[in-house]
């Protein structure tokens, strides 16, 4: 063999390994992951928290995922995160007035290629949410009439012989709706709508199935417990039993840092609580108002850590006065 085809030779070895180690083995290759997705509601009232989560198959982790909610002729985005370590993720929004589809959307990664899970709806119908809303508090009520166009109705309301009229409504041309409107008891209420002729079509008459509304007057103290065991719903947590010795300790506590214009956790909270706990953590907060504390624990990742902990037991105290913030909270956990 001449020198010369000696060299051919060994410059096609030479390309040839350059482009070898160039190639991406199969084992190598972006894979398309699976993405499931569950959601804590199919039916809630319009404006409740509903949680999206679920987990991504493959190398997902810390990969972008969006929510998306398909608005009736594209997918929006309506919140943004990262699949976790452990490859899942959450998200909470809350719940559309009438039926939207939602799925979520995985970006493209070195590892993984673009992926989106399987839709799910969520409907706003005629359901309070997860919270008992309090007596004489105006109570949002949500509606999706089964024909989609806009037509008059009333919300009406068992008065324990005959159904009453409410307050009146005219649905968006979607067919949802929502009215407002206070109960000062538990009540059981219904939609109707009566039969309706719209652009020369007819619409027969119709009503909804009844739901009760359950309603109950409430101390400040007792909001926020219910307020917290709403957050522990959306988690998936058991409710915290209202305990009155952890109560106690919490109001003293709340009661001291006001009187004293201060703002620390009570070092004594573990000792001063009914014994035999065998876990037991505090929240406290001050300036804040009723309504808006426990959104604020919420939004706070060491305080909500202890909203949905593994408790079983919870004392609220509340203080309100003339000093410092003016109004200090102060939330006990246990475990028994």
């Amino acid at each position: 063999m001449s020198a010369k085809s000696h060299a051919r030779m060994a410059l096609v070895a030479i390309v040839t390994t350059v482009v070898s180690f160039g190639l991406i083995t199969p084992a190598q290759a972006a894979s398309t992951p699976s993405v499931s997705l569950s959601t804590s509601h199919v039916i809630a009232a319009p404006g409740a928290f509903v949680k999206f989560s679920g987990s991504v198959s493959k190398s997902s982790a810390k990969a972008k995922i969006i929510l998306q909610r398909h608005n009736g002729s594209r997918w929006e985005t309506i919140a943004a995160s990262k699949v976790s370590k452990k490859r899942t993720y959450a998200f909470v929004s809350r719940a559309p007035t009438g039926r939207y589809w939602y799925r979520v959307y995985v970006y493209k990664n070195k590892k993984i290629k673009a992926a989106s899970s399987a839709s799910r709806a969520v409907q706003g119908w005629l359901r309070t949410g997860d919270c008992t809303p309090d007596a004489n508090v105006p109570v949002a009520v949500g509606m999706q009439l089964p024909t989609a166009v806009s037509r008059p109705g009333e919300l009406q309301r068992w008065d324990g012989s005959n159904w009453v009229r409410v307050v009146g409504f005219t649905s968006a041309t979607n067919g949802a709706g929502i009215v407002t409107a206070t109960f000062p008891s538990d009540t059981t209420v219904r939609i109707y709508t009566p039969a309706a002729s719209v652009k020369g079509v007819n619409y027969s008459s119709w009503l909804s199935a009844g739901q009760t509304i359950s309603v109950a007057p409430l101390t400040d103290e007792e909001i926020i417990w219910k307020d917290v065991n709403c957050v522990r719903a959306l988690a998936g947590k058991a409710p915290l039993i209202l305990d009155s010795q952890l109560s106690s300790v919490a109001r003293n506590w709340s009661k001291f840092l006001h009187d004293n214009d201060e703002f620390y956790h009570n070092p004594n909270y573990s000792s001063q609580i009914r014994p035999g706990w065998r876990r037991a953590g505090e929240n406290i907060a001050a300036g804040q108002q009723v309504n808006t504390v426990v959104e604020a624990w919420r939004n706070s990742p060491g305080h909500y850590k202890n909203m949905i902990g593994d408790y079983t037991h919870i004392g609220v105290g509340n203080y309100v006065g003339p000093y410092g913030y003016k109004r200090y909270f102060t939330n006990n956990f246990g475990k028994y």
